[in-house]
């Protein structure tokens, strides 16, 4: 029991958004690809992942924070409640984040010594930084209405320039960037599903991001816009062969998000119909994210540097 919490306040399920882009990274880099370097990459990426959303949970979870206005556990918005329901108290969950984020700094360790460079730490520590700092104080960019654009860039531009960098030894130029940002921006999109339920809880806990903002009435139309914007970005990548033409898998994300879309328009006040939407943005996210992938291993990149 106290296990099946402890994985739920991972939110496992979502760092796929963090390892998908990281992989396309790696795998635009020249040959040879080393094995070890990319899954010590990978476990450092997945526990900045983790270490972000237990400190997300954490926060979320203090007094006046959203989660105490809803004890009810949806798994894809409004947090774990582990605390709410005594699985864990507060300070276990913040030493969790804590202890993710050492173990991460033990794989940076590795990767220094293996790599001969300081970038993997420089990068750990901004990446750690830019995690905590979306729900934890002093910048708090949720509540400051930044929350959506630093999702952009950490979990679009960080990971691939980390997998690129991690197995050339050098900064992705132009073109990984264009690779980033669909994964970036289909991430924010993501959350903004995922920000329409939360919606009332967030208003009340004094959050300002996007959908507050606009209202949940609105929110399928940031989640349609910055979705559309991140497939059509995916497909100036097969026109421009940064990516191969099997990436054309990833335009099939069309279909969950219009029914996202449709979830989020029709029932803004229903946290049940919601919870449909949150999953169906979840599969759009997968099929473009692995459609890249593919992309990028069908031998369709010439990467530019720096």
């Amino acid at each position: 029991m106290v296990a099946a919490q402890f994985i739920r306040t991972l939110r496992v399920p979502f760092v796929v958004t963090s390892l998908l882009p990281y992989t396309a990274g790696a795998l635009l880099a020249e040959r040879p690809f080393s094995i070890s370097v990319f899954l010590l990459g990978m476990g450092v990426v997945a526990c900045v992942h983790f270490s972000a959303n237990l400190m997300n949970d954490y926060i979320d979870s203090a007094d006046g924070g959203p989660d105490g206005f809803d004890n009810t556990c949806y798994g894809y918005f409004g947090g774990s409640k582990a605390v709410q329901h005594g699985v864990f108290e507060a300070r276990t969950v913040f030493l969790e984040a804590l202890v993710f984020a050492g173990a991460g700094a033990i794989g940076v360790v590795l990767l220094t010594l293996e790599l001969s460079t300081l970038i993997p730490a420089a990068a750990f520590l901004l990446a750690v930084a830019g995690g905590w700092a979306y729900s934890a104080w002093p910048l708090n960019l949720s509540k400051r209405g930044m929350g959506e654009v630093a999702v952009v860039l950490l979990f679009g531009p960080l990971p691939v320039i980390a997998g690129y960098f991690l197995q050339s030894g050098e900064f992705v130029g132009g073109k990984g960037w264009g690779l980033a940002l669909p994964y970036g921006l289909m991430t924010a999109a993501l959350l903004m599903a995922n920000e329409v339920p939360d919606c009332s809880e967030d208003r009340r806990a004094g959050k300002r991001h996007l959908v507050v903002r606009l209202g949940e009435e609105k929110g399928w139309l940031l989640f349609l816009a910055v979705a559309l914007v991140a497939l059509v970005g995916s497909g100036v990548l097969i026109v421009y062969e940064v990516v191969s033409t099997v990436a054309s898998v990833a335009l099939i994300s069309i279909w969950p998000v219009a029914r996202a879309s449709r979830q989020l328009y029709k029932y803004p006040g229903s946290k049940q119909q919601l919870l449909k939407a949150s999953k169906l943005a979840m599969v759009s996210y997968v099929i473009l994210g692995m459609g890249l992938v593919l992309g990028v291993i069908g031998g369709g990149a010439d990467v530019l540097m720096w």
